[in-house]
């Protein structure tokens, strides 16, 4: 209950902090619900008080949250709290730093510096290491940091996070855009306060590669589904096909699938799917930036059935459903669709080449914050401008050298990223993520936290 609770309470002030700007830095460790369900303690990361005014603001829209989507006899008022164990492994890693120093492992040996070079606004420079600063395991400290995990068809993202708790014995593990049980692919997982740049991954456009399947139309999309309708499409040419993907490539417009994980009054959509309950979704607008459609190899067995089996590889924005695009495909031919064999072989700049399988991975595939933050333009400042950053203050885009919209990562001295600026008119730059403790040993940009 305590977990669930969590994460209720971690997406809304997500939400929320897009109306309020003093919710942008706060990130929820746990939620202690009382037996009697009379109060629950959201515990916080080093939190400001003006952050803490913006809660109590928002603490109405937070108990609805809580009353919508957690199904208990009683809603339980909530309080708020710096969580003591954050507080006190901070003066305990003080002490270890000041007694004997940080113990540091060569940067190499841990995979840093994967990311691009000189991107627009960054000082970044070239070379292994040029972007992440050092790796520092500090003792006393958890892990934090990026992992790209190659997921394997059968078990969920979900399972992912939780085979990743075992592997790195943490709590704070989550992931970027779901993969369905049968996908397989590049999928990111953050660790320890690492969740908190989750969300700037999920926004990063995705490719990738599947089968469709003509001629038959499964309850959902998949071919784990159903049969609900069959098709003789065997005369489609791969001409046709190449058309027809071709009117679903742009910005169109795009219905979710019941069995997606989007929230409709505050329940997954394939949680009302399981109970056969269909529900109307709006339409939202997904950019298809590239939908190729070549002939598949197909085995004796299909070509016994006289199965159209087509290859395809997508680039889309966020949000973006292939097997939506698999049976939009199918009715355009004339007939009905499934995708099988979904794999998606790219988040941003991470592709295949980038991820491990969950049996291999181990601390040396953990990617520094500053590091998985490649997809982003860098800004590199000084100690002065970095302890203001960390204090959340708001600059004139003009004063860090930030050019576009952003985001942009903010880097300190050492290459260590100490926060996630966004623009703001007129001409701000303004807090979305500030890490702390930005350019010391065992602080929030090495792999101890």
């Amino acid at each position: 209950m305590n977990e669930l609770l969590r994460e209720v309470v971690s997406e809304e002030i997500e939400r929320l902090a897009d109306v309020d700007e003093r919710l942008r830095m706060i990130s929820v460790t746990a939620v202690l619900c009382e037996p009697d369900l009379t109060r629950a303690t959201v515990l916080l990361s080093s939190v400001s008080i003006d952050a803490l005014r913006g809660l109590e603001a928002q603490r109405s829209r937070l108990q609805r949250a809580v009353a919508d989507q957690v199904r208990l006899k009683r809603t339980p008022r909530l309080g708020f709290a710096e969580d003591p164990s954050i507080a006190a492994g901070e003066r305990v890693e003080s002490v270890l730093r000041h007694l004997s120093g940080p113990v540091a492992e060569d940067p190499g040996d841990l995979g840093v510096g994967k990311g691009p070079q000189g991107s627009p606004g960054s000082d970044a420079g070239s070379g292994p290491g040029a972007l992440g600063g050092s790796v520092v395991l500090a003792a006393g400290k958890e892990p934090m940091g990026i992992v790209i995990v190659d997921k394997e068809a059968g078990c969920t993202s979900h399972d992912v996070v939780a085979r990743c708790r075992r592997i790195f014995g943490l709590k704070r593990v989550g992931h970027a855009g779901t993969l369905d049980p049968d996908a397989t692919g590049v999928l990111v997982v953050g660790l320890g306060r690492a969740t908190r740049l989750l969300r700037f991954f999920t926004s990063l456009g995705k490719t990738y590669e599947a089968e469709v399947v003509l001629g038959v139309a499964t309850s959902t999309l998949d071919a784990s589904g159903d049969v609900v309708a069959t098709f003789d499409m065997s005369d489609i040419v791969i001409d046709d096909a190449r058309r027809a993907a071709a009117s679903l490539t742009g910005s169109i417009l795009q219905v979710p699938p019941m069995v997606s994980a989007l929230k409709v009054g505050g329940r997954r959509l394939y949680e009302l799917a399981r109970e056969g309950i269909e529900v109307p979704r709006e339409a939202r607008r997904v950019e298809v930036t590239r939908f190729d459609v070549e002939e598949a190899e197909i085995d004796q067995g299909e070509v016994l059935r006289r199965e159209r089996v087509l290859r395809i590889s997508v680039e889309c924005s966020s949000g973006t459903y292939v097997r939506s695009l698999a049976a939009d495909l199918g009715s355009l031919l004339g007939g009905g669709a499934h995708v099988r064999k979904l794999r998606r072989t790219s988040v941003g700049s991470f592709t295949l080449s980038d991820a491990r399988h969950l049996a291999d991975i181990s601390l040396a595939d953990v990617l520094p914050a500053a590091s998985a933050m490649r997809d982003y333009p860098s800004l590199m400042v000084d100690s002065e401008v970095a302890s203001m950053v960390l204090s959340g203050r708001r600059f004139r885009r003009a004063e860090l050298g930030a050019v576009g919209d952003g985001p942009w990562a903010i880097l300190d001295s050492s290459r260590s990223l100490v926060a996630l600026y966004g623009a703001k008119e007129p001409d701000l730059a303004v807090p979305l993520v500030v890490l702390g403790d930005a350019g010391v040993p065992g602080g929030a940009n090495s792999l101890g936290l």
